[in-house]
C-alpha cells in the first residue's frame, strides 16, 4: 500500500536499489557496449534502466535518454531523486529556449530529450558531442515503425563514433510477430553491434527467482444471493442479444456460431461482434443497435461482479431515463427480465417504502460486497503478521508501526482501484454515505442525516493510487515537474556564473581555426542535399567566369602581337 520503497539507508546515505545477481552480470558484461537488451516481462526493464541512469548520473559526462514518454520521465527523475545522484536529471522540452538548451548541455548528467529537438540540437552543432557519453534508447521495438530516432542515431555516430548505444524493450513479440528479418532491421536502425536476450527460463534468471519464490494463498468470496440473481439476470439477456444477432447476420461460419453460444461469450466479446466492428457503417439498424447494447450489458456485468450496488443502480437508472439509449435501444429495456434486475438492485441499495418505514433511524439499507469484509480480514492478518515479526526480531525498531509494510493491491480497472483506495482510507459506513450522496442526491430523506465518522483499515497517509498508466495524482505531477524546472533554472545560472568566471581568469589568446580532415570511413550527410546541390552550382559558375576571363586575356594578347 505504501508507495515509498522499503530502502535501507541511513540520513545522508543514497538510497541504494539492490541489484540481482543477473542484472548486476548483464550490466558488466555490456558496460561499454553498444547493447539491444530484449527483457521478458515481469523482470523489470525499468530497474535496468534506472541502474545505468545512475551509473552516469556524473556532470563530467552528458548521457541522453530518449524515445520516453511523461511517465517515464516522471518515474525515473523520481528514482533518481531518490537515489541522491551527484548530478541531478533535466528535463528538455520546447520550453527551454535555445540558449539554455545549449548551456544546460554543458551540465551533464542524465537528460531527458525530446526527438525533435535533439534532431534540430545535433543538425545546428548546439551540443558538445564530445562529452555525451552515450544515448539510452527506451522502448526500442518502436523504431521500426519510425525513423526520427534512427535518424538521431545516425548523426550521433557520425559525429562520435567512440559512443555507446544502449536501446531497452520488453515487447519481443513486437519484434517477431511483424515478418521476417525485423530484428535485424531494429539493429541497423539502432546502430548497435550486440543483442542481450533475456528470458525467464534462462539458469541465471531462474535460479535468482527461485531463490525467493511466491507464495500462493487463493481465496474464493461467494457474492451475495441478490448479485447473483442480477448476474445471472444480465448473462441471459447477453445470450439472447447474441442469438437474434446471430440471425440477423448472414453468412456466420461454425466457429463464429459456436463461439457466439460458449459460455464466455457473456464476459468478452465474441469473434462475431469483433468481425462486424470494422464494417459497423454496413450493418443494418438492429445490428447496430444489438452491438451497442451487448456493450453496455457487459458494462453492467462487470460493474454488478467488481463494484457496489450503488454504482449499479446509477448506471441502470441512467440508462432508463436516457433518451438516446431509450431510442436506440434494441428492446432489452423493456423485457420482464430487465425490471426483475431493477427491482434486485433497488432491494440492496434503498430503504423499504411506505409509512412504516425507519428511515430517519436505520438509515441506507446498502448492502456491503463481500469482498469488503474479506479484504479487511486479509489486511488485519498482514498487520498482525508483521507486527509479530518485528517483535521476533532482534532489530526491531522502537515506534515502529506495523503500517510501514508495502502491501500491493492490484485491481480489474481504475473505479475498482478508486474504491478500494477510498475504502481503506475512509471505512465501510462513511464511503456508503458518500456513494448514497452522489447516486441519490435528487431523493429527499427523512429528518437530518448524521455523517459518520472515517474508520481508516490502513494508514491513510501511507496509501497511494496509482492508475493504468503508473501515474500518481496530477497535483503531485505538476509540482514534481515544477520542482525540476527550478532545478534546472537554478543549473543554469551557476553554470553562467562559473564560465564567466574562467573566461575571466584564462589568459586571451587568438585561437586559429582548422578545418576538419573529412572522415574517410562514413559518407557525411552534409555531402547530400540542397544545400550541397547550391554549393556546387556555386562552385562550378565560379569556375566558368575565371574560365572565360582567362580566355579573354589571352585572345587580346594574342590580337596585340
Amino acid at each position: 500500500m505504501s508507495a515509498s520503497e522499503n530502502v535501507d539507508a541511513s540520513e545522508g546515505e543514497e538510497a541504494q536499489i539492490e541489484l540481482i545477481d543477473f542484472e548486476e552480470k548483464l550490466i558488466v558484461e555490456t558496460l561499454t557496449d553498444d547493447v539491444l537488451f530484449v527483457v521478458a516481462r515481469g523482470l523489470g526493464l525499468e530497474r535496468l534502466i534506472i541502474h545505468h541512469l545512475k551509473l552516469f548520473s556524473d556532470p563530467q559526462l552528458l548521457l541522453l535518454v530518449i524515445n520516453t514518454s511523461t511517465q517515464d520521465e516522471i518515474f525515473y527523475i523520481e528514482q533518481l531523486k531518490r537515489a541522491k545522484v551527484k548530478c541531478q536529471p533535466k528535463l528538455i522540452t520546447a520550453d527551454i529556449s535555445t540558449k539554455d538548451r545549449q548551456a544546460l548541455y554543458l551540465e551533464g548528467g542524465v537528460q531527458f530529450v525530446t526527438s525533435r529537438i535533439l534532431v534540430v540540437d545535433l543538425l545546428t552543432d548546439r551540443i558538445p558531442v564530445n562529452q555525451v557519453a552515450g544515448i539510452i534508447v527506451c522502448r526500442a521495438h518502436q523504431l521500426l515503425s519510425s525513423y526520427q530516432e534512427s535518424f538521431i542515431l545516425r548523426l550521433y555516430r557520425e559525429k562520435k563514433p567512440n559512443g555507446f548505444v544502449k536501446a531497452f524493450t520488453d515487447f519481443a513479440t513486437a519484434i517477431t510477430s511483424s515478418g521476417l528479418g525485423q530484428l535485424q532491421r531494429l539493429v541497423a536502425r539502432l546502430y548497435v553491434r550486440k543483442v542481450e536476450l533475456v528470458p525467464r527460463f534462462e539458469a541465471s534468471v531462474k535460479e535468482c527467482l527461485n531463490q525467493r519464490a511466491p507464495e500462493l494463498i487463493e481465496m474464493t468470496v461467494e457474492m451475495s444471493a441478490g448479485m447473483r440473481k442480477i448476474q445471472s439476470s444480465l448473462v441471459d439477456i447477453i445470450r439472447t442479444c447474441l442469438k437474434e444477432l446471430k440471425q440477423c447476420t448472414s453468412s456466420v461460419d461454425v466457429e463464429t456460431e459456436d463461439d457466439a453460444t460458449s459460455s464466455a461469450a457473456a464476459l468478452y466479446e465474441s469473434k462475431l461482434e469483433r468481425d462486424l466492428e470494422p464494417v459497423m457503417a454496413t450493418l443494418t439498424d438492429k445490428q447496430q443497435r444489438l452491438l451497442e447494447d451487448l456493450k453496455q450489458l457487459r458494462h453492467l456485468l462487470k460493474e454488478a461482479e467488481q463494484l457496489d450496488p450503488v454504482t449499479l443502480y446509477h448506471s441502470f437508472t441512467s440508462l432508463q431515463s436516457s433518451k438516446e439509449v431509450f431510442a436506440s435501444n434494441s428492446g432489452w429495456l423493456f423485457t420482464p427480465t430487465a425490471s426483475k434486475i431493477y427491482e434486485e438492485i433497488e432491494k440492496q441499495c434503498k430503504p423499504p417504502s411506505g409509512p412504516k418505514s425507519k428511515q430517519s433511524k436505520q438509515g441506507w439499507n446498502i448492502q456491503e460486497p463481500p469482498k469488503w469484509s474479506a479484504l479487511k480480514a486479509v489486511l488485519n492478518e498482514i498487520r498482525e503478521a508483521a507486527a509479530e515479526m518485528k517483535a521476533n526480531s532482534s532489530e526491531a525498531v522502537e515506534g515502529a508501526d506495523a503500517s510501514e509494510t508495502a502491501v500491493l493491491l492490484i485491481g480489474a480497472g481504475e473505479p475498482v482501484c478508486r474504491q478500494l483506495c477510498d475504502l481503506i482510507k475512509l471505512g465501510p459506513e462513511r464511503l456508503k454515505w458518500m456513494l448514497r450522496r452522489h447516486a441519490f442526491e435528487a431523493i429527499p430523506t427523512a429528518g437530518k442525516e448524521q455523517e459518520p465518522e472515517c474508520d481508516p483499515w490502513w494508514d491513510p497517509n501511507s496509501v497511494t493510487l496509482y492508475g493504468n498508466n503508473g501515474e500518481q495524482n496530477a497535483e503531485t505531477r505538476a509540482e514534481m515537474l515544477a520542482n525540476v524546472k527550478m532545478a534546472q533554472r537554478n543549473a543554469l545560472r551557476q553554470g553562467r556564473k562559473r564560465r564567466q568566471q574562467a573566461a575571466k581568469k584564462a589568459p586571451t589568446t587568438k585561437r586559429k581555426t582548422v578545418a576538419s580532415a573529412p572522415d574517410p570511413k562514413q559518407t557525411k550527410l552534409l555531402r547530400f542535399g540542397i544545400g550541397a546541390q547550391r554549393q556546387n552550382e556555386q562552385q562550378q559558375q565560379v569556375g566558368g567566369c575565371s574560365f572565360l576571363l582567362l580566355f579573354d586575356s589571352c585572345r587580346r594578347r594574342h590580337l596585340q602581337n
